[in-house]
């Protein structure tokens, strides 16, 4: 599974992904939704977990990129939990 971690805060971001990792998954990471968005339009992700603080930009990345691509990936943002 090919997961994308979305974290603003950096320390929290490298746990998050090292632990993934670890746990073995494929795990990318970024800081924002800018880059998020940049990841998302060139590479396919199972579930992408997302910082409520980090998320600009990505709504629409999801609407552009996911539909344009008939992309199915899941999403969940600590807002949710």
């Amino acid at each position: 599974m090919r997961l994308l971690v979305v974290e603003d805060e950096k320390s929290l971001r490298d746990d998050i992904t090292k632990k993934l990792r670890l746990d073995g998954y494929e795990a990318d990471a970024c800081g924002d939704g800018n880059e998020a968005r940049e990841l998302l339009a060139v590479e396919r992700y199972d579930l992408v977990l997302l910082s409520f603080c980090a998320i600009r930009g990505l709504a629409y990345a999801k609407t552009q990129t996911g539909a344009a691509r008939n992309d199915h990936t899941a999403g969940i943002s600590d807002s949710e939990l």
